[in-house]
């Protein structure tokens, strides 16, 4: 097999790959109900981790941490209309067979593979500190 044509194949993979990244990406993204099942705000000096659970997953949602005024406190236990993202730029490479860390706000987060995890941190526009502000 000539060089440019395994070339052509490892790109063709590629993109494939790639699209199957993006469709889960916008999977993810879409407007549904999670459960909050934890607040860690004290592992972290800036940052708060909440673990929101759908569909038997468990999603660990970053947070600045903030005083808000007139502020709608989240409580574990409820469930919440949450549009959830990648915190990771587009860029960032995958590791998903690995522990990791990021740094978010100034400071290291660390996030573990584990069963029913799902691999990374994710940030919504839905919760601010530890306030909730339906946007759909």
């Amino acid at each position: 097999m000539g060089t440019s044509l395994k070339y052509l194949i490892y790109n063709i993979l590629f993109i494939l790959l790639l699209s199957s990244c993006v469709n889960q990406v916008k999977n993810i993204q879409s407007n549904q109900k999670y459960k909050l099942m934890n607040i860690d705000s004290l592992s972290y000096k800036y940052n708060n981790i909440l673990h929101f659970e759908r569909d038997s997953r468990i999603y660990l949602v970053v947070t600045k941490k903030e005083k808000i005024k007139n502020c709608k406190k989240i409580k574990k236990g409820k469930m919440y209309n949450l549009n959830i993202k990648s915190a990771f730029p587009s860029n960032y490479p995958n590791f998903r067979d690995i522990n990791s860390q990021y740094m978010y706000n100034e400071e290291v987060i660390y996030f573990l593979k584990a069963e029913n995890i799902e691999w990374g941190l994710y940030k919504t526009e839905n919760i601010k500190g530890l306030c909730y502000k339906n946007k759909s």
